[in-house]
């Protein structure tokens, strides 16, 4: 995960037709902060089938670290998604 904020850079831009290079101001994200993470986690799921319609369900979660905000509260990164899935079969 990155925190950015826009800012200003200066590329150089060549012509391929006139062979020609210039700097141009151009937007960029500029990176304030960065924090990467691998955790574990599980997931558990089913489905069930209806002549030829499905309806699938998982339960998905991730193990976060904890870490300290800059106003000093601990708070845990972890993370949890159900997705649900319907479709017919072919």
């Amino acid at each position: 995960m990155e925190l950015t904020t826009p800012a200003v850079g200066l590329v150089t831009v060549c012509d391929p037709w006139w062979f020609v290079c210039f700097p141009e101001a151009v937007e960029v994200d500029q990176v304030i902060g960065s924090r990467s993470t691998t955790d574990f986690g599980f997931n558990v799921g089913g489905g069930v089938t209806f002549g030829r319609f499905y309806v699938e369900a998982r339960f998905h979660y991730v193990f976060g670290p904890e870490f300290t905000t800059a106003g000093g509260t601990t708070v845990d990164a972890k993370g949890y998604y159900f997705p649900v899935v319907a479709g017919l079969r072919f």
